[in-house]
C-alpha cells in the first residue's frame, strides 16, 4: 500500500511540474524565437539596466559594455523597429535615453568610444526624435534616507537598490533586529519556512560573489551578504510548489524595508545560477539539501554620496486591471 501511494505521489508530481514546464517551453524567450513585444521589452530592459548600473558604479570603467550590452541593445532596437513595434514604448524610449547618457558620459570623460557605436546611437536618436538623456539619481547619504521615518507610501517610494557601500560594518544586533521585522511577513499557514544566512566573513563573501556573478564593480564593498533560503520539508502537496519562492519573496522585501529603515542600503541579487554553482554555495555555507536557495542580498552603510540607477516604472494603468 505504501509503495502504491509513493507511485501515485510521484505521478502527481510529474503532472504538476509538467504543467509548469509546458508553459515555460511555450513562453521562455531562450526556448522560442518569436519576436513578440513582450520578448523585446524584456530583453531591452535587461540590457539597458546593465548599462544604467554601469554608469552608477563607485568607479565606472570607461568604455564598459561596448562589445556586449551596448552592441546588443543597438541590435535589439534596430530589430524592434524592423518588426514594426512602436518607438513610443517605455522600453524603447528609455533604452535610447540610456544610450544617449552613455555617449555623453564618455564625451565628458574625453574617452573615444568605437565610432560605429557612436554613429549608430546618434542615427537612432535622430530618426526617432529621442535626444533626451536618462539621468541616474545622485544622492548624499542624508538625502537618500530623508524619508526613512515617513509615512509608508513615502517611505516605500524612497527605497532604491543601492550598489555602493562604506567600510562601516553592520552590527549583529542590527541584523537580528531587521530579520525580526522581516519575520512578520506572511508565510504559508504560519509555517515560517525562511532561513537567513548573514555572511560577514571576507573569504565567504568573496566566494559568494564569485558564484552569484551579477555584482561586478560593487559587491566587494558589501558589509554583509544575506542568503535567503526556504525549508522545502515544511510543504506538503504539489499545489504548494510555488509557496517556497512566494514566502522568500515576501520575506526578502520586508528585510529590504527593515534595512532601509535602519539607514542601511541594500541590493537584491538574483540566484539564477548553474547547478554546479548552487551546489558550491550549499557546500560553502553548509546549507542542508532540504533548503532551496532563492536569492542573495548585498548590504552596507552608505558613503557620503552615491548614484542610483534611474530604472523607470511603468504607469500604474499598464499593470493594473480592474475586473
Amino acid at each position: 500500500m505504501i509503495f502504491y501511494k509513493k507511485v501515485r505521489a510521484q505521478m502527481a508530481m510529474v503532472k504538476f511540474f509538467g504543467y509548469d514546464i509546458r508553459r515555460y517551453f511555450k513562453h521562455f524567450n531562450y526556448i522560442h524565437n518569436k519576436n513578440t513585444l513582450d520578448k523585446f521589452n524584456g530583453e531591452l530592459t535587461m540590457n539597458y539596466h546593465v548599462i544604467e548600473k554601469g554608469l552608477t558604479m563607485p568607479e565606472t570603467r570607461l568604455g564598459f559594455g561596448q562589445a556586449a550590452q551596448v552592441t546588443t541593445l543597438l541590435d535589439l532596437l534596430d530589430l524592434y523597429v524592423k518588426e514594426g513595434y512602436s518607438s513610443g514604448e517605455l522600453e524603447f524610449t528609455h533604452s535610447l535615453k540610456v544610450l544617449n547618457e552613455y555617449l555623453s558620459f564618455h564625451e565628458n570623460q574625453n574617452f573615444q568610444l568605437n565610432q560605429d557605436i557612436v554613429n549608430r546611437i546618434r542615427k537612432l536618436a535622430r530618426e526617432h526624435g529621442i535626444t533626451e538623456q536618462a539621468k541616474q539619481q545622485i544622492f548624499t547619504e542624508q538625502e537618500y534616507f530623508q524619508h526613512k521615518d515617513g509615512t509608508f507610501d513615502i517611505f516605500a517610494l524612497s527605497r532604491h537598490s543601492v550598489r555602493n557601500y562604506s567600510s562601516k560594518e553592520i552590527s549583529d544586533e542590527i541584523i537580528a533586529q531587521c530579520v525580526a521585522v522581516a519575520q512578520k511577513s506572511p508565510s504559508s499557514c504560519n509555517r515560517q519556512p525562511i532561513r537567513v544566512y548573514a555572511v560577514k566573513k571576507e573569504n565567504k563573501k568573496s566566494e559568494i560573489l564569485k558564484l552569484q556573478s551579477g555584482n561586478r564593480g560593487f559587491g566587494h564593498l558589501a558589509s554583509t551578504i544575506f542568503v535567503i533560503t526556504s525549508n522545502l520539508s515544511q510543504f506538503q502537496t504539489f499545489p504548494e510548489r510555488n509557496e517556497p519562492a512566494l514566502n522568500a519573496g515576501l520575506f526578502s522585501m520586508s528585510l529590504l524595508f527593515a534595512l532601509h529603515q535602519k539607514g542601511i542600503g541594500a541590493c537584491p541579487l538574483n540566484w539564477c545560477v548553474t547547478l554546479d554553482r548552487d551546489k558550491k554555495m550549499r557546500t560553502l555555507l553548509d546549507i542542508p539539501d532540504n533548503e532551496q536557495i532563492h536569492l542573495t542580498i548585498s548590504s552596507g552603510y552608505l558613503p557620503e554620496q552615491l548614484e542610483i540607477a534611474g530604472s523607470p516604472r511603468h504607469a500604474v494603468e499598464k499593470i493594473l486591471k480592474f475586473i
